[in-house]
């Protein structure tokens, strides 16, 4: 056989595992997890196998018989000895029990950590334009959150949200496919954790009506999808789920809560149980060490850490305090330096170094706990700051252990001692004093007399929650994360305990048993409280009371629960919550003292609602009783063993013959009182009577219930007090006591009780009745003992061992004579063996104990021998009382989850509103329902593909549809009277003809708009800047602005790179007057390289920005070192041929358009022109040449742009450094001017010839003196008289990075 582990790690898996592990999709690590826990499962074989071999490999001797297995496996079958079956077996040598890993793989619970944040009021509403046509078009849109609710489920959370996509009805219904949360596509995700709904003309989300295709989570149980549970009680309303508005909300600071990092205080180390057998045959010394060993695993040792005392407001220090304490006051916490004394003579041979390394080791952790302005818990629910810390060696050096008498009576002076400021009143306890109350003699007595765990609150440090409302709420639910467990990690499997048949087995055949360790995670509970106040208020309301709260958890993973506050009568308001943690401690003294109920929070529950000062408070969960068996994990309790063994020739059972002699005293009924119940309980306040109905059929004149130690007193002290029997007496009043206590007549029993209780009143209660009873079986004992028979007749020389327990009876007879009687019968302790049937003993009496033996009488022995003999009786023993409400354990190796932090975080709060939220009509919005996982942690955005957009006007075809023609949008935006301007401006400030034939021109050339208008926006400023993109001119003729192409463009609406512009008029010197030349400066002439961006779409997916850079070609004066400008139009196109031909539009038209002119005209010669028009100049006035001018250097060189042919030449010409500008004739000869005038010069060319360009009418306006003002651009033209602008062709231009078809 392989083993599954190398000495150094695991094997490789066979082949034949291999092929297992494929076939069920195994991982390597799940496969050796199934190993691990199949070799662990169990322990016991079938009774099938009885009698094979129980044959184990472990890491060490597996390898070795493995590997000489081939040779020597023959022999070693005949060599070896055969087992015998287990009832052949005469002497037991070792025997392991119990012992087992729990489960410590866990499948992980995971919550939001984030949601996106709601939407404002005033917040805009998107406007979504989108068709998507083939590979074009489409866009990827995110919701505006507007409604939320998060649900507590078991092990999740789930959350359910409503989105607002777009103002505006919208076509169709986005595909499941198209949904996603952040970056990541809802389809990958369980369709069965998800339900998306879509509705694109408002209203409310109904379920299954508006569900998309493709989310399969199971249907809600009510039609509106996003309604929420209001409780009764309200203002408002009655209960029941309501569409009514809820917000969900995360907190980020002060959201934990709970104690942690538990410390002792009054405590005890217990050491971990121990099963110790004494052989029948152990020398004397051997056995008492193991009985010393036994006591030494029985005793509770000291922590030394303790509440020493509390110093009240006034100054005085009280020791052995155990009552209210209120803010201001101090409580003083010590860590002492007792060690117990290794080498205790008590325990000898064993040493206690153990108990040093433990109790040294806590203190240790306590010290590093303690820290000044820190918050922490030090009762019940009591709350404290530390306030300063003191220490023999200085309160900042670490605690140390030094060696310390432990009946020392003064105060120790070493350890440390911290003092806490109370902040919150509760409950807290101090040790008990010794020594008549000395404050000195405290220290020795919590070393002398420390308690058990349950009994006594810890030290911890505190975390207390505090959330507000973010808007006023008529109900706030706590959506709560809980992280509570317990883990055993080597603590001995005391439900493993063997019987005392077993035991008894072992010790006599010198055998031993172990018993195994546990290693697994068990129940813990954790309590807390919760508290409000109205914001803007400074005293917060208890609405927990003595019920609280608390989680149960047995698992290291999160849980989820809520808590719902309903402000009931008081309407909308903010609220402020708080969360303080309770100790175990204190939940169970509460519990005690009060009738024992919790609130336990609890998926798949839902208790009713209570209320408390004007709120309704619900939770998901109920109200348990927590008792001992509730509070008490089954793991660390012994069971109770009642069982028979075989003694070899021991008797009992058996007839003696006789079994008495002498004169016994007469038997005679007789009466007496018998307690039938004893009762304790405390009645705060008043009111919460707890009410004893006694029913008529129970009273009788012999019937009595006594009260007594009724008396008012702190709270949680018990009352000590004693009394004697009661009197024979119907019916009593006690006077003196804070209440009457009647006894009720037949037919009364339903009345109530009167009591006039005063503060804190306490009560104890025995129920008596007297009845008549048979005279005891002892009566007239004067004596008993147990004596050996003396063997008279015997069969077996060797029988020995036998005694009788033998009791004797003394009493004077009616005539005054002493009377004496004998009883006796087998004592089962000495039951001697070797005896049989017919065998005659002596019995014998012993005056005193140690005296001299006298016969009595001779006794046959009848019956048989080697029977069964009730020998054990043992109860059940509980190592770890409370332990599931324990704060810290008395035990190592026992840890809870509150051990390194808080155990609970409000992760959200659901704040409501009883009131319908708006129907969001005429507005496209989604919904989701979905479960937390490790895939969804954050909810930061939820978008949705949306294929289509707004319905609108189409221009082209008079349709509604969607469209994401920009001229359509605009239309739309102008005229809508619902998600548009159409209630300021309207169609008649429109001219639609115009926008339609933009229309034409946008389809034609698929210059599409497929965007989102999502800010704010100045209209004017975003129609121009989107306009340009699509070649197309923003106007306003005759007070209606229209969109109309930027260049000529053909029958079919194409652009006409080649068609000659459409002159619609000429101006010449003679309609026209002050002609003025506005030249564009060096930076506006610039060539630049365009690196252009735009968005590729992909169906259902998320969109990728692609970008590439066009330039013009080296021949076109364009260099890869021109500067780069960027276009950005990755928000609404998604062709890179639209991106390509705008970047053609825009180099050509900084490379060509180089002036503009301004002049005026007459209303006859400028009819009919509009913005957009092209008009044609020619002109004899004299007027500079921007491409004929230059510099003369100091020795008359020119330098110009156009070479200057040799002749003269009319300038204008500047010299550096002088004011003037003048004008002259240079004579140019082979590229020089002689004149010295025009050396260190810069010129321009003077031409008076007739010039003819056309120019694209930019603005039409009224001048002086009732004349028309034209603006126009130059359009330069090619050699066939087309645009130059438009003069694309491809080896004019460098494009990296573009593919065009």
């Amino acid at each position: 056989m392989e083993p599954h582990r190398r000495p150094s790690g695991r094997r490789a898996l066979l082949p034949a595992e291999l092929e297992l592990c494929q076939a069920v999709g195994l991982t390597e690590e799940d496969y050796w997890y199934f190993i691990e826990l199949a070799e662990q499962y169990n322990g016991e074989r079938s009774e099938a196998y009885a009698h094979v071999p129980d044959i184990k490999n472990d890491v060490t001797t597996v390898l070795v018989s493995f590997a000489v297995s081939l040779v020597l496996s023959g022999a070693a079958y005949l060599l070896a000895p055969k087992p015998q079956s287990p009832e052949l077996e005469e002497r037991p040598r070792s025997l392991k029990l119990g012992g087992g890993r729990g489960q410590d793989r866990f499948s992980q619970t995971e919550g939001f950590s984030a949601v996106q944040e709601l939407a404002t009021a005033g917040q805009t509403i998107p406007l979504v334009f989108a068709k998507k046509v083939g590979s074009l078009g489409g866009i990827r849109v995110n919701g505006s959150l507007v409604w939320s609710q998060m649900i507590a489920e078991k092990g999740f959370q789930q959350l359910r949200a409503v989105f607002a996509f777009s103002d505006g009805v919208t076509e169709g219904v986005p595909d499941y496919a198209g949904l996603a949360i952040g970056d990541t596509l809802l389809e990958g995700y369980t369709a069965k954790k998800v339900a998306a709904y879509w509705r694109q003309n408002g209203g409310r989300l109904l379920e299954p009506t508006n569900r998309i295709t493709g989310s399969d989570a199971p249907n809600l149980p009510y039609s509106d999808a996003f309604s929420t549970y209001f409780d009764a009680g309200g203002a408002n309303f009655t209960g029941g789920v309501e569409p009514y508005f809820s917000g969900a909300t995360f907190t980020s600071t002060q959201s934990k809560f709970g104690a942690y990092a538990p410390m002792f205080a009054n405590t005890c180390y217990s050491p971990t149980p121990e099963l110790i057998l004494i052989p029948e045959d152990a020398d004397e010394d051997f056995a008492e060490d193991l009985r010393t060993k036994v006591e030494l695993n029985k005793t509770k040792f000291s922590q030394g850490s303790f509440f020493r005392s509390v110093i009240n407001t006034a100054g005085t220090e009280i020791v052995g305090h155990e009552g209210l304490v209120v803010e201001g006051d101090k409580i003083l916490y010590r860590l002492t330096t007792y060690v117990e004394d290794q080498n205790s003579p008590e325990f000898k041979p064993h040493q206690l170094g153990f108990v040093n390394s433990a109790t040294v080791s806590a203190r240790i952790n306590a010290d590093a706990q303690i820290s000044e302005g820190e918050l922490y818990l030090v009762g019940d629910k009591t709350l404290a700051v530390c306030a300063n810390i003191e220490g023999s060696a200085g309160a900042n050096e670490p605690w140390a252990p030094s060696k310390y008498s432990k009946d020392i009576a003064g105060q120790n002076t070493n350890g440390k001692t911290a003092t806490f400021t109370i902040t919150e009143p509760g409950f807290v306890q101090t040790i008990d004093p010794v020594d008549g109350g000395a404050v000195g003699a405290s220290e020795a007595n919590a070393v002398l007399n420390p308690k058990e765990t349950p009994f006594a609150y810890p030290l911890q440090r505190a975390s207390v929650a505090t959330v507000s409302n973010t808007r006023p709420c008529t109900a706030t639910e706590l959506i709560i994360k809980s992280n509570v467990y317990r883990q055993i990690s080597g603590f001995t499997d005391v439900t493993a305990w063997p019987s005392e048949t077993l035991i008894h087995k072992y010790q006599k055949n010198n055998g031993s048993i172990q018993l195994g360790t546990l290693n697994k995670y068990v129940r813990r509970l954790s309590f807390f409280m919760l508290e409000v106040r109205p914001a803007g208020t400074t005293d917060w309301i208890d609405v927990t009371g003595t019920k609280y709260f608390f989680v149960e958890g047995s698992t290291p993973v999160d849980q989820y629960h809520y808590i719902r506050i309903d402000t009931g009568a008081k309407g909308n308001v903010e609220t402020e919550f708080r969360l303080r943690p309770v100790s175990g401690v204190g939940a169970l003294a509460t519990a005690t003292a009060g009738g024992g109920i919790m609130r336990k929070l609890q998926y798949g529950f839902q208790a009713p609602p209570y209320y408390v000062g004007g709120y309704v408070i619900v939770f998901n969960g109920r109200e348990v009783v927590l008792n001992e068996e509730y509070a008490t994990n089954p793991e660390f309790i012994r069971a109770s063993s009642k069982e028979t063994i075989n003694v070899e020739g021991a008797l009992e059972n058996v007839h003696l013959e006789p079994s008495q002699a002498g004169v016994f005293p007469p038997t005679e009924p007789t009466a007496e009182w018998q307690e039938l119940e004893s009762r304790y309980s405390r009645v705060p306040g008043n009111n919460n009577y707890v009410s004893k109905k006694i029913n008529a059929t129970d009273i009788s004149a012999n019937y009595y219930e006594f009260v007594w130690d009724n008396i008012v007193r702190n709270a949680g002290r018990l009352p000590h007090h004693s009394v004697e029997p009661p009197q024979r007496v119907e019916d009593q009043i006690v006077p003196g006591y804070a209440y009457d206590w009647f006894l009720r007549d037949p037919g009364r029993e339903n009345e109530t009780v009167v009591r006039y209780p005063e503060t804190f009143v306490f009560r104890s209660i025995r129920i008596f009745k007297w009845v008549e009873v048979p005279a005891a079986p002892n009566e007239g004992l004067a004596a008993a003992r147990v004596v050996p028979v003396r063997n008279e007749r015997v069969e077996n020389p060797d029988a020995s061992g036998l005694a009788f327990y033998v009791r004797q009876y003394i009493h004077v007879d009616s005539n005054g004579v002493t009377q004496v009687g004998y009883k006796w019968s087998v004592d089962p302790n000495n039951r001697g063996t070797g005896y049989n049937s017919g065998d005659f003993v002596i019995v014998q009496w012993q005056a005193e104990e140690g005296g001299e033996l006298v016969d009595i009488h001779g006794v046959t022995i009848t019956g048989t021998t080697s029977i069964s003999v009730t020998e054990f009786d043992r109860d059940a023993f509980n190592y770890s009382r409370f332990d599931a409400i324990q704060d810290v354990s008395a035990f190592e190796g026992v840890t809870s989850s509150n051990q390194n932090g808080p155990e609970h975080e409000v992760v959200a709060l659901n704040e409501k509103l009883a009131q319908y939220p708006p129907q969001y009509d005429d507005m496209t919005i989604g919904g989701l329902r979905i479960n937390s996982s490790r895939e969804w942690t954050s909810f930061n955005s939820f978008s949705a593909y949306m294929q289509k957009g707004i319905v609108l006007e189409n221009l082209i075809d008079g349709s509604a549809a969607a469209s994401n023609l920009l001229p359509d949008i605009v239309f739309g935006m102008m005229t809508n009277t619902d998600w548009g301007a159409g209630k300021i401006l309207g169609p008649q400030q429109v001219d639609k003809d115009s926008m339609k034939i933009a229309s034409q021109f946008c389809n034609a050339n698929d210059f599409t708009w497929d965007g989102v208008v999502s800010d704010r926006i100045n209209f004017r400023d975003w129609v121009f800047q989107n306009a340009q993109y699509a070649l197309l001119d923003a106007t306003v003729v005759g007070g209606r602005f229209a969109l109309i192409p930027a260049v000529p463009y053909t029958t079919t609406f194409g652009i006409g790179n080649s068609l000659k512009p459409d002159i619609k008029a000429l101006f010449t010197d003679g309609n026209m007057r002050d002609m003025k030349v506005q030249w564009l400066g060096p930076k506006e002439r610039q060539l630049f390289q365009a690196e252009m961006l735009w968005r590729e779409e992909t169906l259902n997916g998320f969109a990728k920005t692609r970008q590439f850079t066009m330039r013009l070609a080296d021949s076109e004066g364009g260099s890869d070192k021109d500067p780069v400008e960027t276009f950005d139009m990755s928000g609404f196109c998604t062709s890179q041929l639209h991106a390509a031909r705008y970047a053609f539009y825009a180099l050509r038209l900084r490379q060509q358009v180089d002036h503009s002119i301004t002049f005026q005209t007459t209303p006859q010669a400028a009819m009919g022109l509009v913005a957009g028009d092209y008009f044609k100049v020619a002109s004899n006035s004299t007027h500079t040449s921007r491409f004929n001018n230059g510099s003369i250097n100091d020795e008359g060189y020119v330098t110009s742009v156009e070479d200057l042919a040799n002749g003269s030449h009319s300038v204008y010409f500047w010299n550096v450094g002088t004011q003037a500008v003048r004008e002259g004739t240079i004579n140019v000869v082979s590229g020089r001017v002689a004149d010295s005038t025009f050396f260190n010069t810069v010129f321009t060319v003077v031409t008076t010839s007739e010039q003819q360009r056309v120019y694209k009418l930019e603005a039409l306006t009224y001048g002086e003196e009732g004349l028309i003002e034209i603006t126009g651009s130059h359009m330069p033209l090619t050699n066939i008289g087309s645009l130059k602008i438009l003069d694309w062709n491809p080896a004019d231009f460098v494009g990296l990075g573009i593919i065009l078809d």
